[in-house]
């Protein structure tokens, strides 16, 4: 509440003020709906101000709890459909909408308009190429701490490994790599957690693990490094893999390319002129803008938004075929982080909306992977041409400017 103050615009006395404090600091903690709304009528009468969207909630708020502290109310965001993209996948087999939740003007357009010219041609091939998401707790090195932890982490593993996985059936322990770092001794514990993201539950796994090896060594430890980067752009992790690995891929035809008025030549030249100059920017992953969709889809279904910190990195390829005529275009995405289960996916609407893609659940989180990979690439080239052909400014001038539009 440091931002409630008392002043000439406020129209609050200091006495009131205080009153309304203490009446908030009473229920800051409840999720029930009465106390919501009673937060929100104390907070509007403290500043002076409407406001009424913030209880726009269709259900009880009780269903909060775990997912966020001290409920105040719920942040509306326009949700769009985008689609249906085909896609012939290991998992995403067959037509699918999208939902895509943002508040940028000409983005859902940008990729429904992808996934319509695909549908031109054959289906996009997507698949999950690896998957693992892994933690790095550090030993302090005093003496000779790193050659018994060494000694005792190759010879216990199994015990190790039972340790980790006790706690949850979605946590598999696949392996410890072992780096030191001058005086720290890392172990990077490597795990599949199936269809939850999993970074909660392999906090505790590895934690507990971590005690044992202290108790056996007596290595005093920190249970985090950022070896990991954990929710940090990591170029080891483009490279070795953090979260899913996604490939998506597929042949625009020429029929496609006319009706956005490019041909394969052009977006060539065009893309290999992006990636020499990214490239001179030290741009790791050079792409159009994969983290519009990731982070609509993202929005819309419920995940981790701080993970779009490494769940961006994506690489485009193109190359004209067919005597030029049919550009091949492909994405890769090195370091997807996403969930079907817990974290925000069983919330109102994020549920429905994974639901509509047939994504809510066990056994869908790959499929989820697929799906995102290949509604990444369908606003890849479609932007591009955007800039090739010209049109890129007004598309967003018509779509994309608010001029003093505010919801009243």
């Amino acid at each position: 509440m440091g931002a409630i103050r008392a002043d000439e615009n406020s129209g609050v006395a200091p006495s009131e003020l205080q009153n309304y404090y203490s009446l908030y600091k009473k229920i800051r903690k409840n999720y029930d709906s009465i106390s919501i709304k009673q937060k929100v009528e104390l907070l509007s009468k403290a500043i002076n101000k409407p406001l009424k969207h913030i209880l726009g909630c269709t259900y009880d708020t009780i269903y909060f709890r775990n997912n966020i502290e001290n409920p105040f109310g719920i942040v509306q965001i326009p949700l769009a459909l985008a689609g249906p993209i085909e896609i012939n996948g290991k998992y995403a087999k067959g037509k699918f909408f999208v939902p895509m939740a943002t508040t940028e003007g000409a983005l859902v357009l940008t990729y429904d308009l992808g996934m319509r010219l695909l549908r031109l041609g054959k289906p996009i091939e997507a698949e999950v190429i690896s998957k693992q998401i892994h933690l790095d707790p550090m030993f302090i090195i005093t003496q000779n701490e790193d050659k018994l932890i060494q000694a005792f982490v190759r010879e216990n593993f199994l015990k190790i490994k039972e340790i980790a996985e006790s706690k949850s059936n979605h946590t598999t322990l696949l392996k410890i790599e072992e780096k030191k770092i001058n005086n720290n001794y890392v172990l990077k514990f490597i795990y599949d957690t199936a269809d939850a993201h999993g970074l909660n539950m392999i906090n505790e796994a590895t934690y507990n693990a971590c005690k044992f090896i202290e108790s056996s060594t007596r290595a005093r430890f920190f249970h985090r490094s950022h070896y990991s980067a954990v929710k940090h752009h990591s170029l080891r992790n483009e490279r070795e893999g953090y979260g899913k690995k996604v490939r998506a891929r597929v042949v625009i035809t020429e029929k496609a390319l006319k009706m956005i008025g490019v041909t394969a030549l052009q977006l060539k030249d065009f893309t290999d002129r992006c990636i020499e100059c990214g490239t001179a920017a030290e741009v790791s992953a050079i792409n159009v803008h994969a983290s519009n969709a990731i982070a609509a889809i993202y929005l819309a279904t419920g995940q981790d938004m701080a993970d779009i910190s490494s769940s961006h990195v994506c690489k485009s390829f193109c190359e004209p075929i067919n005597e030029n005529k049919d550009l091949y275009f492909e994405v890769v995405l090195p370091n997807l982080l996403i969930a079907t289960v817990g974290g925000g996916t069983g919330l109102g609407t994020q549920r429905e909306c994974l639901e509509i893609m047939d994504c809510f659940g066990s056994d869908k989180a790959d499929k989820l992977a697929e799906i995102m990979a290949a509604s990444v690439l369908a606003g890849e080239f479609t932007t591009a041409a955007a800039v090739v052909n010209e049109t890129y400014v007004d598309i967003h001038n018509k779509y994309g400017r608010n001029k003093n539009k505010i919801v009243p």
